[in-house]
């Protein structure tokens, strides 16, 4: 998304309409946020080990964890969306990664959870997607078992990044061997007995003969690619769940 663009592609929601009700300055992000000072260093640890293996199946991640008691009548749906694109960058990198972020936002006043995904994630991590994660880690949450939650939400978006991984490596495999088979001798041997036999085809056409016509390959290819580069501005999308 564009440096200084503030309104959601996928809703419509805009940044400043967040902005209005929350009229102070967003906290930095961290990997693990507990302002209140709730969660024991166990739970941090189940916490972190997950993170651990997202990233470390999938680098370019970068999760995040908001674990507060929030004021009431607050959205934990609004608030994540806001914190996440109002906080400042603690570093160069961090703005630089920050579109790859994902934050998990859980109020344990209100019982209820927000995943918020940066900009590069928007195409992969749908809103369904996002809230069915949050369902499987309810009953953990609810229960207090908070590392145990947090590491459902991690693993939830593993899985699932990992089924859109392998999805893509058969489409790009099916595309690899189409474009080998395109590009083989077989194939360029193929292409000029169809000119030969078009030609044939021509001249018999005088004396009435008909030939059989090879019909043509039609390939339907979808490529994407190239990076993005995006600003720390970018809006994310945002979904919620309360129990």
């Amino acid at each position: 998304m564009p440096e200084g663009t503030s309104e959601c592609e996928s809703c419509g929601y805009r940044l400043e309409v967040a902005s209005a009700k929350f009229p102070f300055e967003a906290q930095p992000l961290e990997r693990f946020v507990d302002p209140q000072g709730r969660i024991h260093s166990g739970t941090r640890n189940i916490a972190n080990r997950a993170m651990d293996r997202l990233c470390a199946e999938f680098p370019q991640i970068r999760p995040y964890v908001f674990f507060a008691r929030l004021p009431p009548d607050i959205d934990v749906r609004e608030f994540g969306f806001w914190l996440f694109n109002k906080s400042r960058p603690t570093s160069k990198r961090e703005r630089a990664e920050r579109s790859n972020g994902v934050l998990l936002v859980y109020d344990w006043a209100s019982d209820s959870a927000s995943l918020t995904v940066g900009y590069n994630w928007d195409a992969f991590l749908g809103d369904l997607e996002l809230r069915q994660i949050l369902q499987e880690a309810a009953e953990d949450f609810m229960a207090g078992r908070y590392g145990n939650g947090i590491a459902a939400v991690m693993g939830g978006l593993q899985y699932l990044l990992r089924e859109k991984h392998e999805a893509a490596v058969v489409v790009e495999e099916k595309w690899k061997k189409e474009i080998q088979g395109r590009n083989s001798p077989a194939s360029s041997k193929r292409a000029t007995s169809q000119v030969r036999l078009r030609e044939k085809k021509a001249a018999s056409a005088v004396v009435g003969f008909q030939s059989p016509e090879e019909s043509d390959l039609d390939l339907d290819l979808a490529l994407e690619g190239g990076e993005r580069n995006e600003s720390v501005s970018s809006i994310p999308a945002s979904t919620a769940e309360r129990w």
